[in-house]
């Protein structure tokens, strides 16, 4: 009895330990679930951004670079106030606050204004971030990855100034194709290649070539500010009625310059008029004066 005992109650454990299981099953798929119904939502958003991204990304360049600059500048400011500076008393911290605050809004409203500083603080901190994560990861160190990531970011912050043009149409058609494919693989719960490779692809190709034919090219386009040459208005012609009397040629002496005299209309002779009773004298012609 002790043996039967014994196994229906090793029995009864293990069908206790398959309910808890099935329940843990349950239970991991309803949060499987609920991530999948999470991911789509943020993939409904990021797709936005990422068209906008890709086909209007030279024109909204100056937002993206208002909000690099906020990033900036609250990033400068929290450095700040992990350092110390503001440790102490309650006003201080709220001080502090403050100052991460107003630096965050300053780095936003400079790079936004400051078209030239906006374009070199994107690539700068984007080349910055690729940089030290491939350095670091390389090197596996993390002072090493910080001074290569420096290094590249003042190095690509310039040659986007010069090709700003060409380098504003390419990344923002860039990094918008891969965020909405990225979205569409978020939103159709896929990981084939056609939406992670494909797709980014194709809205990549279409994206720069809808920005560089839409885009007009504006070489006095400087600093944020458009540069409008005005040439100066030529006074209007002056013209004058000059009499015509006398012959063609006939100076002006009204003016320092000869003016052309009108040509008189030549008179048309006529034969001498005759009575038409007499065929003795002819009829004085009559002689007609110019009006």
């Amino acid at each position: 009895m002790n043996d039967i005992g014994m196994q229906v109650f090793e029995f009864l454990v293990a069908l206790a330990g398959i309910k808890e299981l099935s329940e843990l099953l349950v239970s991991l798929h309803e949060l499987d679930q609920s991530i999948k119904n999470t991911l789509s939502v943020v993939g409904g958003f990021t797709i936005v951004f990422g068209i906008l991204q890709c086909f209007l990304g030279y024109k909204l360049f100056k937002v993206w670079c208002g909000f690099i600059g906020f990033l900036v500048g609250g990033i400068i400011g929290l450095m700040l106030y992990a350092s110390g500076v503001f440790a102490g008393s309650i006003i201080l911290q709220i001080a502090g606050f403050f100052i991460i605050l107003l630096l965050a809004c300053t780095g936003a409203y400079v790079a936004y204004r400051a078209y030239l500083v906006g374009v070199f603080i994107y690539a700068a901190v984007t080349a910055f971030l690729v940089f030290f994560i491939l350095i670091g990861l390389i090197t596996n160190t993390v002072n090493t990855g910080l001074i290569g990531g420096f290094i590249a970011g003042v190095i690509f912050g310039v040659i986007a100034v010069i090709f700003r043009r060409f380098w504003i149409i390419a990344t923002t058609s860039v990094s918008g194709g891969i965020t909405i494919g990225t979205s569409l693989m978020m939103i159709t719960q896929s990981t084939e290649s056609i939406w992670s490779i494909l797709v980014p692809l194709l809205f990549i190709a279409a994206g720069f070539v809808i920005q560089y034919t839409t885009v007009k090219k504006s070489p006095q386009f400087r600093g944020g500010v458009k540069v409008i040459s005005v040439q100066p208005s030529q006074p209007p012609p002056v013209y004058v009625n000059v009499a015509a009397q006398g012959t063609q040629g006939q100076e002006n002496t009204s003016g320092t310059s000869a003016t052309p005299a009108t040509p008189t209309t030549p008179v048309e002779e006529k034969p001498p008029q005759t009575s038409p009773d007499a065929d003795t004298e002819p009829l004085p012609d009559v002689e007609k004066t110019p009006d």
